[in-house]
């Protein structure tokens, strides 16, 4: 190949790599060397910057992304944050205009507003130490949805959500077009820290290590997945009545115990993964949970139910540890599981039944798989004997038997 040709490839490929970037946004200027072309790439909007993807977040501070409709002449945007220390922090309102905010130890509670034209912002402060959000809101007053439809995507550092205590606001209100929250140092959540979101489809929380809320739903929570490596403190019921929740997933931080109806309710919950760590699911963990065709795996360590653990669970299948030693004093743990195909109860020794109530949902279809060499056991035990027709034992490797 000659020289003539390779330089021509090269600029081929060169002019290629340039308007893919640009295709996303990023504009390259034509002077541009190959060396520089990485840094371009590195620019380019998260997801390809499509309504539903969250916009790039640069350098640190807390962003909130708003979009506001022609409908309003103006729009009045608060920003009242609880500056955790001293010192002073700057407002980018994302439309020219940047203004100083001092604290001092007397005065750490300080609320800003702006007011825009219709378009697109990013509102942006930076310069604290600490940061606790207080309250967002488009008018001053958390509890006006439709002037709170402006907000897409919240971005922050804050250590800290917190509502007032008593119902009167969410530091992050109702929004129906939020579509990302994205907490990166936040530690603790309380008092209807998120708000009952519309359209929430992200909720990052890598470090969120307690959560605690007096209400006895799951109001605060109004999301598709939840994500919580770090949680270790759970009080109140967070995440009781989730209605669109589909997956929830808590890591093994510590978290030793569930609060009573932890889980109850949540109607569209397909799978949930809890820590290793965890010993006790309290009363009622998934009573009336989980939609038909969900699969609930408890994991080791846990060795009773509580109450009406699992009554009314639309799974088609359950699979209990090995630690698994009782079905509780209820027999109504599991009553209503008329959907479940496959019963696995790892346990050498039998769990103790309290009355053959425990099983007498489990309807014809359904397959109760033990562990192999323990089926005759099985049949024989007390309160198991009724069910021994459904009885079968699981390969060597714990698998289930192929048809």
């Amino acid at each position: 190949m000659s020289i003539a040709t390779e330089l021509n490839n090269l600029a081929a490929n060169r002019d290629a790599i340039k308007a893919a970037i640009e295709a996303k946004n990023p504009s390259v200027a034509p002077t541009t060397v190959l060396s520089s072309f990485p840094a371009a790439i590195a620019a380019i909007p998260s997801g390809g910057g499509g309504d539903d993807e969250p916009k790039p977040w640069y350098g640190s501070g807390t962003h909130i992304w708003m979009h506001f409709e022609e409908s309003y002449a103006s729009h009045i945007f608060y920003f009242r944050i609880n500056m955790l220390v001293s010192g002073t922090a700057t407002i980018d309102w994302g439309d020219g205009n940047v203004e100083s905010v001092s604290s001092s130890p007397s005065e750490q509670t300080i609320t800003r507003s702006h007011t825009y034209a219709d378009g697109d912002y990013t509102a942006h402060i930076t310069g604290y130490d600490e940061c606790q959000i207080v309250r967002l809101s488009a008018d001053g007053y958390a509890n006006r949805a439709t002037l709170n439809d402006f907000f897409t995507q919240i971005e922050s550092d804050t250590t800290k959500l917190a509502g007032n205590g008593n119902g009167g606001y969410s530091p992050m209100p109702s929004c129906r077009k939020l579509r990302h929250i994205n907490l990166t140092r936040c530690a603790t959540i309380s008092n209807v820290g998120i708000g009952a979101q519309k359209n929430l489809v992200t909720l990052l929380t890598p470090k969120v290590a307690t959560i605690s809320t007096p209400w006895p739903d799951g109001s605060v929570f109004y999301v598709h997945s939840l994500d919580f490596p770090m949680l270790s403190s759970i009080s109140g019921t967070p995440f009781r009545g989730l209605r669109v929740c589909e997956s929830i997933k808590i890591g093994s931080a510590g978290l030793t115990t569930l609060p009573n109806n932890s889980l109850r309710d949540c109607v569209r919950l397909g799978s949930i993964v809890l820590p290793t760590s965890l010993t006790s699911l309290g009363d009622n963990f998934l009573y009336g949970s989980f939609m038909f065709g969900g699969s609930i795996k408890i994991q080791e360590g846990i060795t009773s139910f509580s109450g009406e653990a699992l009554r009314s669970v639309l799974a088609v299948e359950i699979d209990l540890p090995s630690s698994f030693s009782s079905f509780g004093s209820s027999v109504w743990a599991m009553n209503g599981v008329y959907c479940l195909e496959r019963l696995i109860v790892r346990a050498t020794t039998p769990p103790t039944l309290s009355s053959t109530n425990n099983l007498s949902s489990l309807q014809s279809f359904c397959k109760i798989y033990v562990p192999y060499g323990c089926g005759e056991t099985y049949k024989a035990a007390t309160n198991w004997s009724a069910q021994a027709g459904k009885i079968y034992e699981l390969n060597q490797d714990g698998t289930i038997p192929q048809a």
